[in-house]
């Protein structure tokens, strides 16, 4: 590999590595917080609040119910096993009797409606609670994916890792001029100080070059920068 190859192979190299710690990071990020299973979860738990909500109220009301009835019976026991001897108590007593039983017919269609919100609540918590178990074995299914992924990008980088620390200790003995310039420019020009020379333009800024620069782009002797962008062309 002669000195020119080797800088471009050193750009081709730290930008693979630069794509594959983002990619890395981005599957990490997957993992830790997959978007559709928390939705999920949420509409899960949402279920089952309104269900609790739905089964409290039917306890409720069948309290109320047990109530009315014993208020009822006793009432009626009152009324006619004689233990009331005044007319006005007898009134009294008959009058709490009637609307503790019209009480108790309305708690009757309030009874029936709860359980009805119990029913469906039921049935949104059980459906809620089936695509959230489900999306949670697709984001174990995918994170396995992705784990596969995210360790064939360590293996990749380690290689890449290793070829660059060559590339870089021939290119400070072989060509240090360049790797000087490549290092100055490169946070200059978003990871990418070095361009392809195409036909007689730079292959980065589409500007055509004189042709004293094309010349000595294609001697391969020095350090020839893009007229326009500043970048080291190259032609491989």
């Amino acid at each position: 590999m002669n000195p020119t190859q080797a800088l471009y192979r050193l750009q081709t190299l730290e930008m693979s590595l630069d794509d594959a710690q983002q990619r890395v990071q981005t599957i990490e990020a997957e993992i830790k917080n997959d978007q559709q299973v928390l939705e999920h979860r949420r509409a899960y738990k949402e279920c089952e609040k309104l269900l609790q909500q739905a089964q409290y109220l039917v306890n409720t009301r069948d309290l109320e119910r047990q109530t009315l009835e014993a208020r009822i019976q006793e009432g009626e026991q009152r009324l006619y096993g004689g233990s009331i001897t005044t007319p006005k108590e007898m009134q009294d007593q008959q009058n709490d009797v009637e609307a503790s039983k019209r009480r108790f017919e309305v708690l009757q269609t309030q009874m029936e409606e709860a359980h009805e919100q119990v029913r469906g609540a039921q049935a949104a918590f059980e459906e809620a609670q089936l695509a959230y178990e489900s999306a949670k074995e697709a984001q174990l299914s995918n994170s396995q994916s992705m784990l596969a992924e995210r360790e064939q990008l360590h293996n990749q980088m380690t290689r890449w890792l290793a070829e660059r620390k060559d590339t870089v200790a021939f290119l400070k003995e072989a060509y240090p001029e360049g790797y000087k310039i490549y290092k100055k420019l490169k946070p200059l020009k978003n990871g990418m100080p070095i361009a392809l020379l195409e036909g007689d333009a730079c292959a980065v800024c589409r500007v055509d070059q004189n042709q004293t620069i094309i010349y000595q782009v294609r001697q391969h002797k020095a350090v020839v920068q893009c007229q326009n962008c500043g970048r080291i062309l190259l032609d491989i």
